[in-house]
């Protein structure tokens, strides 16, 4: 996994919504189980992202200087440009006092069923970011087989953020509702402030990549 593809796989699994939604329903009745949902959801969205990737990697041809590689180049700077302004949105509604503290949806989280999770889960990944992965794996114009270990450590890494609290309950029986009770506030006071900061750096780090590559 190139460094391009591992830091926006690890901003998708760093992204607050999805961990403080994990952490809520772990401290929700019948937790373990509803969070297990979640993470399954969280995970098959990014498996089909990542077998999409995997099919249309093999017919196109991204070298220096080809068509191909001008549009992959125009996509990044578009869907850095996107992502930054879906930061900024988040930015502005915290201003307002908008959705402060935890939002509207997961209020519901107490009375949702496991399978009620994962389809949940499976709304949640943040697509934009999720593309931009994709389309930096096929620009490296790698085998069938490299793809598909690629997107294998894309799900894997991308789901860490939810898959930690649920190791938490499992390893640690005894102290982890003291602990996910911290995390929970910590997210619910900072999660917009924290989705800012990584969607603007992930955007501006995606529209300096795609001009640096337009100008090769």
């Amino acid at each position: 996994m190139n460094p391009n593809v591992l830091l926006m796989t690890l901003v998708i699994a760093l992204e607050p919504i999805p961990v403080l939604g994990g952490v809520l329903l772990l401290t929700s009745k019948n937790g373990r189980p509803k969070a297990v949902g979640f993470l399954l959801g969280w995970a098959a969205a990014l498996a089909v992202i990542g077998i999409g990737i995997i099919v249309i990697g093999g017919d196109v041809s991204t070298s220096s200087g080809s068509t191909s590689s001008k549009a992959s180049a125009a996509l990044d700077i578009a869907l850095g440009l996107a992502v930054a302004y879906v930061g900024f949105r988040t930015r502005a509604k915290a201003r307002q006092g908008a959705d402060q503290g935890t939002p509207g949806w997961m209020k519901r989280l107490d009375t949702m069923s496991a399978g009620a999770a994962f389809v949940l889960g499976a709304f949640l990944p943040p697509y934009l970011i999720a593309v931009a992965v994709g389309n930096d794996i096929v620009r490296e114009n790698l085998s069938t087989r490299e793809r598909v270990v690629a997107m294998g450590l894309y799900v894997v890494i991308g789901s860490i953020g939810i898959l930690v609290p649920i190791l938490v309950t499992v390893f640690r029986p005894n102290s982890s509702e003291a602990l996910l009770a911290k995390w929970r506030e910590w997210l619910q006071l900072n999660w917009q402030m924290v989705m800012f900061w990584l969607l603007l750096g992930i955007g501006a780090y995606l529209v300096i990549k795609g001009i640096i590559e337009l100008a090769h």
